[in-house]
């Protein structure tokens, strides 16, 4: 019987490890939307309006802002934005529950100082 390559074992290790990663992963995404539905269930209604209506301002800022660029930008810069956009959509619940997280602390932050 012949020992597996050392390619070969550096494959399997490297799919041991992925799947390691992947499984990671999913428990942090999980752990994370967690901590955003606590810290949303938290918030007091006029901060969650006043969140709402700056998400709606900052739309429609990026939408005008995103029509400047597409008229100015040459063509490289903008593939590669917009392969930035599509990863951050891509990975839009885990930056939302960074966002959640970092505003709960803030807020804890507040409140002890104050």
């Amino acid at each position: 019987m012949t020992q597996p390559s050392h390619d070969e074992q550096a494959a399997a290790k490297a799919g041991e490890l992925a799947e390691q990663t992947g499984a990671k992963a999913g428990e942090l995404k999980a752990k994370a939307a967690d901590l955003v539905q606590q810290a949303q269930d938290k918030l007091p209604d006029p901060v969650k309006d006043k969140a709402a209506h700056a998400a709606e301002h900052a739309r429609a800022a990026a939408a005008q802002a995103e029509r400047l660029w597409e008229g100015k930008a040459p063509e490289p810069v903008r593939h590669t934005t917009a392969q930035g956009a599509r990863l951050a959509r891509d990975n839009r619940k885990l930056l939302l529950a960074a966002a959640g997280v970092t505003v709960v602390m803030w807020l804890a932050c507040r409140r002890r100082k104050g």
